[in-house]
């Protein structure tokens, strides 16, 4: 990666931080542009589209980012709330056992299995679908005992 492409993407990421995401976006493009597997930028502009409730735009970029050998936690992490917010639950459910067959553990992939499961049951309960809707709430509640949500969907 050149000089070039380094200052650009730490000028995105230093605007992104600031919560200037519409000069930031273009900034992450031009990196994705000159190098269109870098990693982080494809991260950074799928949380940034994310952060904009553009998540269709946004899935493509952080499955790209988290699909990689050398993913980091944090790019899996944001691809699995990605699918969440998409509503592709099982795909996201299935993503986490993956994760965890691999050793990925902690508890912010408790949280975020919890939150999936979450929106997971209140979308079967909102189908009928009470019995798995159930199962899935309590599981979440199992996960993030301390977090008041989790109970309240639940109960």
């Amino acid at each position: 990666m050149g000089g070039g492409v380094d200052d650009i993407f730490e000028a995105a990421v230093a605007l992104h931080r600031q919560g200037r995401t519409a000069e930031a976006e273009p900034l992450y493009g031009q990196v994705l542009d000159a190098e269109p597997d870098h990693p982080r930028a494809q991260h950074n502009l799928g949380a940034l589209l994310m952060q904009s409730k553009r998540v269709a735009e946004a899935l493509p970029l952080l499955a790209r980012a988290a699909g990689r050998p050398d993913a980091g936690r944090q790019s899996q992490l944001t691809y699995l709330y990605a699918l969440s917010e998409a509503g592709r639950m099982e795909e996201a459910g299935q993503a986490v056992a993956r994760h965890r067959a691999h050793g990925l553990e902690g508890p912010d992939l408790d949280a975020a299995e919890a939150r999936i499961l979450s929106a997971w049951g209140l979308q079967l309960d909102t189908q009928g679908r009470s019995v798995e809707a159930e199962a899935h709430l309590r599981r979440a509640a199992e996960l993030t005992p301390l977090d008041p949500q989790a109970h309240s969907h639940l109960g």
